[in-house]
Parts: C-alpha cells; structure tokens; sequence
C-alpha cells in the first residue's frame, strides 16, 4: 500500500509501466491483494484507493493497520474505495491471514 498525496499521484500517473490511473490526492493505494486474504476475498483490487474505514477517513497505510488490528476476527469493516472514477463501499469481514503467507 502507498500513502498518496499529489506529488506521489503525479508520479504514479506519470509512470505508463504501472498501468495504474490515480484520481485521489488523499488516501491509500493498494498496490497488492494477498490471495485468499480477507481483502482478496472482498473483491479488493490493486489500482483501488482506500479513502476511509467506517466513516473514518484514512491518509496512511498506517491508519489502516491501527483500525484493522482493533477489530475482532469475524468483525464487518466498511471500507470506502475510490475504483476508476467510482465511489464503492466494499464489506470486509476480518480473518486470520492464510496459514502461508502468515509464517512469511
């Protein structure tokens, strides 16, 4: 995940071997989606920019860690995603990690 702002926008949009669009100034990109996570399994893509947590809004990739490791396995979290040029909420529900990628 990569924190944004607009110079790090400005950069990824500039670079044509990503193959990513950014519109968001604020928020976090996903840059990667481990398969089977809790993410991966919400439909969360690489190119998305999350926005906010539950009605809260998020600028760092830290932010979200904070909110995640509160919440209890088998909680619902909301996560606001910018996805091309349209506003979706995606449902997430909390996991443990697959057991391969935990003992990385």
């Amino acid at each position: 995940m990569i924190s944004l702002n607009p110079t790090v926008r400005q950069e990824i949009n500039e670079n044509s071997d990503l193959n990513i669009r950014v519109t968001e100034d604020k928020g976090v990109l996903v840059t990667g989606v481990i398969p089977q996570s809790p993410a991966a399994t919400a439909g969360i893509q690489v190119g998305d920019t999350i926005v906010g947590i539950d009605g809260q809004a998020v600028t760092t990739a830290d932010s979200i860690q904070q909110i995640v490791e509160v919440k209890a396995i088998g909680e619902t979290l909301r996560l606001e995603v910018k996805r091309d040029v349209r506003s979706v909420t995606v449902p997430v529900q909390t996991a443990r990690l697959p057991e391969r990628t935990a003992r990385q």
